[in-house]
This record gives structure tokens, C-alpha cells and sequence, in this order.
């Protein structure tokens, strides 16, 4: 590489480079350390692409960039790093002070181009005011925000919040502290800490975590704003801890926006709507088992209104006399341990109406041996419940016609049909989707339990029966 400026060599009057000496026997040179020196004005991509020449152990680049008498500003280039010195002139002689590592070989305490000038304007300062630089230390050093070498890293923080979000929240429950600590550190684990996992906590910027959000994004724009959100929730029980005291992805934002998700929970039209239902009933009677669960598990969803995480962990103890009851914190034994595998997201048990004829035909198509609506088809002893059936959603789209289906799409489509062509109240809609009730001061609907059962029951009831006016349900078809 070529760098515009003047260059020079240290040479001594007998024509060696400073450092070496000559054998007084044989005459041979005997190289000890060279020293080259190059001005120039800086700059990071400069600095960050130059090598040390061959036989070089060192290179002075003097910034050409900076002014000030009587200092002068270099960045000492040797096989143990990079540090920014700075040589004064004071009444009794030139003095050397190093300043600090340049930024990128020590994340969080090293110097970028502008700290170091600023830097050397301090000593220029402190010149005039007739300071001794033998003791002299520069306080523009940025330190590490905790009592640490180096602070604790992202990747300790990070496991550290995965032991107390998994942990229970009261002694002997199975209910951890996050119910979703497992999808949150995954995302974290994967496009995250592989890049900023080693860096001290204090050290990270805004600046560092934009480029990552935006590569998740690229891939997966849903997903980008999860990752950002998990990795916000890391940082604020980092300063519960008191390991840092800021959150830099508070200045970062979502890549995505709200609009941009909300199109996974679309509404589809009726016409969408039977193509997708002709479908999952084509796979419920098919012979691929992992397809008719998943299908069933999305009817189901379709006819309660229900979550699907809700919906293909369900559990048949929980269905009796023709209600459903979602439990709060739904918590079965899965290899002998106490485990929770599903429930509402505020924690309070929920009825459902699945008495209809409709619900009957969906019970019926589910009856198996196990303990769970919807045993995975990858555990033949029935001992877990299916997980996100992704295979099912692919298999629905290109059956289906239907592009972009979701299994959250059940739920979103069932409410607003309902509204359109069943007529039921919105607000009796909310209900059964277990939404907060305007005006009470954001209590949910779960204080009127003894009260709920006879609310919900009437507008399911609408619901199925203008689902089965739409669908026959004996054989899924118009």
C-alpha cells in the first residue's frame, strides 16, 4: 500500500538504520529492531488496511492531520498492537506519553482517531498550565462502566439471563420467570453473540448492534425485531445486575415495522378461507400423520378463535362436558420432570365452548391413546405434544393456493368473519379471544369467571354455525 505523505528512514551517519549494529570482526550487520516512519493524514480505513513492511518491527504513522505546537500526534504501528503516543516539548525536553490502544484492538478502552487528537489538545492544555508529564495520565481514556478488567461480557450476561428467565418464579413451580426464555436466547445465540458475544458490555454501542439486526432483517424481518427485543432484555437485567448502566439498543430501531408483522396475522376472505379448510381436511383424512395433526390442531384454531400455541399442546383432561379449559400455565410431566408446555399468556385458566357439532367433528378426527390432542408423530409413546407444525404450513400453502397462510391466520380470520358474516358484537368477539376489556382499567375478562362461560358459549355457537353453513363438516366441503 501506498500512503501519500513524506517518507523516511532513520539512518545513522555510517548509513545503517537505526537499530542496527555491525559486527566489529566480520563486518556483518546484525538487524536489532527497524523503525519506519510515515507521514500522513489519517484515517480508520488507512490505519485498519496498513501492514508492516518486510523487516519492519515497527512503524511510527504521524498524523499529518493534526496541528498543534509543540505536539506532535503518531500511532505506533509493532507486533504487539497499535498505540496512539504523543510526543511534547517541554522545558526539560522532549517527552513521549502514550495515550491509549487504537479502537479496534481494545473494544470499549481504545481510541478513535478524533479521541486521540482530542487527546493531544489536552496536552497542549496542560503544557501551557506547566504540568509534569512524567506523572501525567489522560483523562479523555474511556474506562469500562464496571469494576471488571475488561467488564462482563455480552455472552456472560447472556447466560447469566437465561439461568434467572428459566428459573421459577415461585419455589417448587415449573413457571419460569419468561415463558419464551428459550426462543429469545436462541435468536440471541445464533446472529448475535457469534459477533459481540467476547465484548465487554460497557463497550457496546448502538452502532454495533444496527449492522446485526439489519443482516437478521434481510433474512427474516419478523424475526430481526425479536432478536432486537431479546437482546434489549438482556441488557436491562444487565443493569438490574449493575453490570452496565445504559441500553444501547434503546437507540436502535426496529427494523421492521408493526404494520409489516401485522400482515402474518391477516384476515382471510371466505374464498381463502374454504381452499385452506378443503385442504387441512384433505390431510386430516390422509395417511401422513405429522399433516393431520397439524391440520386438526389449525381447525381447532379456526373454530375457537384460540392461539395456536394454545391450541396443538392442548391436553384432553382439560375437555369435559363439551368446554375446553385452557389452563393459565399449562404444566404436564414430559421425562419425568414437571414441565410447562403451553397456556395463556396472562396466566388465568379460560373456558371454551367446543360442544357444537362443529367441536364434536374436531374431537372425534383427534381421538388417540395418549394424554394430548396432538401427540408428535416423532414420539410413538405419545409422551410430548406436537411442536410448531411448519411442515403443515408449507404443505397448506402449496395445497391451499393460499401463499402466505399462517397458523395465526386462524385466529385473526375466525374473529373477523365472525363480526362480517355472523353479526356477533365485537366486543363479544374480544371475549372469546380473551382480550382485555375496554374501560376496566385493564382487567382482563378472567375476574367474571362464574360469568364467562354463559357469555362465550352463545358466540361460538354463531360462529360454528355459520362456519358449518359455509363448510360441510361431515366431509369438509361446500
Amino acid at each position: 500500500m501506498v500512503v501519500q505523505g513524506r517518507y523516511s528512514r532513520n539512518r545513522t551517519q555510517n548509513g545503517h538504520t537505526k537499530g542496527e549494529t555491525m559486527n566489529q570482526t566480520t563486518g556483518a550487520t546484525k538487524a536489532k529492531a527497524r523503525t519506519i516512519s510515515r507521514t500522513a493524514k489519517l484515517s480508520k480505513r488507512l490505519i485498519d488496511s496498513f501492514k508492516l513492511p518486510a523487516g519492519a518491527t515497527r512503524a511510527d504513522l504521524i498524523d499529518d492531520g493534526f496541528h498543534v505546537r509543540g505536539v506532535r500526534l503518531r500511532l505506533e504501528v509493532g507486533r504487539r498492537g497499535r498505540r496512539w503516543r504523543a510526543r511534547v516539548e517541554t522545558p526539560k525536553g522532549r517527552k513521549v506519553v502514550t495515550l491509549g490502544f487504537w479502537e479496534t484492538d481494545a473494544p470499549g478502552l481504545g481510541l478513535s482517531i478524533d479521541a486521540a487528537r482530542d487527546a493531544a489538545v489536552e496536552l497542549a492544555v496542560q503544557k501551557a498550565r506547566g504540568m509534569d508529564f512524567d506523572a501525567y495520565r489522560p483523562t479523555v481514556k474511556p474506562t469500562p462502566r464496571i469494576d471488571a478488567p475488561l467488564g462482563i461480557s455480552l455472552e456472560q450476561a447472556a447466560k447469566a439471563w437465561r439461568e434467572w428467565a428459566r428459573s421459577p418464579r415461585t419455589k417448587g413451580s415449573p413457571v419460569p420467570n419468561i415463558k419464551t426464555w428459550g426462543d429469545r436466547f436462541r435468536m440471541v445465540e445464533k446472529d448475535v453473540l457469534p459477533v459481540l458475544g467476547a465484548f465487554p458490555l460497557a463497550s457496546i454501542k448502538p452502532g454495533d448492534i444496527r449492522p446485526l439486526v439489519k443482516t437478521v432483517a434481510n433474512r427474516a424481518p419478523i424475526i430481526a425485531n425479536r432478536t432486537r427485543d431479546a437482546l434489549s432484555a438482556i441488557f436491562k437485567y444487565a443493569i438490574d445486575e449493575g453490570w452496565t448502566d445504559s441500553n444501547p439498543c434503546e437507540q436502535v430501531k426496529a427494523p421492521t415495522k408493526e404494520s409489516d408483522i401485522r400482515k402474518s396475522h391477516r384476515a382471510m376472505s371466505w374464498d381463502e378461507t374454504l381452499k385452506v379448510w378443503r385442504s387441512a381436511v384433505d390431510m386430516i383424512e390422509g395417511e401422513d400423520e405429522t399433516l393431520r395433526v397439524g391440520a386438526l390442531s389449525f381447525v381447532l384454531s379456526l373454530a375457537t378463535m384460540q392461539r395456536p400455541e394454545a391450541c396443538y399442546s392442548a391436553m384432553w383432561r382439560e375437555v369435559e362436558d363439551g368446554w375446553w379449559t385452557i389452563p393459565g400455565n399449562r404444566v404436564a410431566k414430559v421425562d419425568g420432570k414437571d414441565t410447562l408446555v403451553g397456556g395463556q399468556k396472562n396466566g388465568k385458566d379460560f373456558p371454551v365452548w367446543v360442544g357444537s357439532e362443529l367441536g364434536r367433528w374436531i374431537l372425534d378426527k383427534a381421538q388417540n391413546d395418549t394424554r394430548w390432542l396432538f401427540p408428535s408423530p416423532s414420539n410413538h409413546e405419545g409422551d410430548i405434544p406436537m411442536r410448531a407444525p411448519r411442515r403443515f404450513v408449507r404443505a397448506i400453502r402449496k395445497a391451499s393456493g393460499v401463499g402466505d397462510v399462517t397458523l395465526r391466520m386462524a385466529r385473526s380470520t375466525a374473529a373477523t368473519l365472525a363480526v362480517e358474516s355472523a353479526g356477533l358484537d365485537p366486543r363479544d368477539v374480544g371475549l372469546v379471544l380473551h382480550h382485555k376489556v375496554p374501560g376496566t382499567a385493564n382487567v382482563t375478562t378472567a375476574y367474571v369467571q362464574s360469568q364467562l362461560r354463559h357469555m362465550i358459549k352463545p358466540s361460538l355457537e354463531a360462529w360454528h354455525s355459520e362456519l358449518g353453513r359455509q363448510v360441510d363438516i361431515t366431509y369438509g366441503r361446500k
